[in-house]
């Protein structure tokens, strides 16, 4: 990801429900920051789906794990997440077979984000065209191409229909 990392609070996530990193947040300030994915799912007890919500959005990055791996942890990890707080001594978890995974592609990352907050955060919306056409022409450059079809790429910030003479919607 490099060195430049912004991080949005958790009410920015679609699928978090509050309850859960209000009880993240509380943690935190009673004990500290988690060390490890281990270490959050055995101080609270947070429900599977919304765990890989908080490994998908990139909760657990800090690890240096690639996410395929962290959600193959949280799965093997389960029974710390449904065990009483009260006992006495965490269950036993078996040694985590390995996971040969490549890293995910960088699309697939800037895919979930989109997913996750409904804009993107770490990435131009751009980055997701394969490929911009050749004899593609400027916004300062469309008045030398008059009656030339073009193809436009950009943001839309707003739609305003626009109607012509003759009452018809313009296109």
């Amino acid at each position: 990801m490099g060195d430049q990392v912004i991080r949005l609070g958790f009410r920015f996530a679609a699928n978090l429900q509050q309850i859960h990193w209000e009880k993240i947040i509380e943690n935190r300030k009673r004990y500290g920051v988690f060390s490890s994915l281990k270490d959050c799912m055995s101080r609270i007890k947070i429900p599977q789906e919304q765990l890989v919500h908080l490994i998908r959005m990139g909760a657990f990055d800090f690890t240096g794990k690639p996410r395929p791996r962290l959600l193959w942890e949280a799965f093997c990890y389960a029974p710390l997440s449904q065990s009483d707080p009260h006992q006495l001594f965490e269950p036993e978890i078996a040694e985590i077979p390995p996971l040969t995974i490549e890293d995910w592609p960088k699309t697939e990352y800037q895919y979930r984000e989109l997913d996750y907050f409904g804009y993107p955060v770490t990435f131009d919306f751009f980055d997701l065209i394969p490929s911009i056409p050749p004899n593609r022409l400027s916004s300062q450059q469309m008045h030398t191409a008059p009656s030339t079809t073009v193809l436009m790429i950009g943001y839309l910030c707003a739609r305003k229909p626009i109607q012509t003479r003759t009452g018809k919607l313009l296109q």
